[in-house]
């Protein structure tokens, strides 16, 4: 029972790092990377808020990429502080969201408080694991865009 709640909790965590780092991916940073307009429609990418500004020679849309000034780097990195927080909140919503499934157990009588004590313990050592895991990146996306 504490195992299926701690393996859901990973995994349900999980999902939130894995949507960190697709949302990170479209955060552009001064090199070229197709993830920046892959949900964007051809006619909407001069509208993306990029600053990009496709050209069409009639055969091939080309999108220039041009260099980043230093506010929009600022710009972009307070964007991946605010993802970064975004999955921190998913990670201990799931936290809580556990926690009281635990509790509901105890309280119910079909765990021992020991047992219930080391699953919250271990629960918050998973929570920390994910939380470094989306710090670490966003401090390498930080990095990526703050690259000259």
């Amino acid at each position: 029972m504490i195992d299926e709640i701690l393996m859901e909790a990973e995994i349900k965590m999980d999902k939130s790092l894995e949507h960190l780092q697709a949302e990170l991916t479209h955060i552009r940073t001064g090199r070229a990377n197709p993830a920046l307009i892959e949900k964007v429609q051809v006619k909407a990418i001069r509208d993306s808020g990029q600053g990009l500004n496709p050209a069409n020679d009639g055969q091939v849309v080309r999108v220039p990429i041009p260099p980043l000034t230093e506010e929009r780097r600022k710009e972009y990195v307070r964007m991946v502080h605010a993802k970064t927080e975004e999955a921190r909140v998913a990670v201990r919503n799931v936290r809580r969201e556990e926690m009281h499934r635990i509790q509901q157990q105890e309280k119910a009588g079909e765990i021992p408080a020991d047992q219930a004590k080391r699953a919250t313990d271990q629960l918050q050592k998973i929570t920390d694991a994910h939380t470094a895991r989306i710090d670490a990146a966003g401090a390498r996306k930080e990095a990526e865009v703050m690259e000259v």
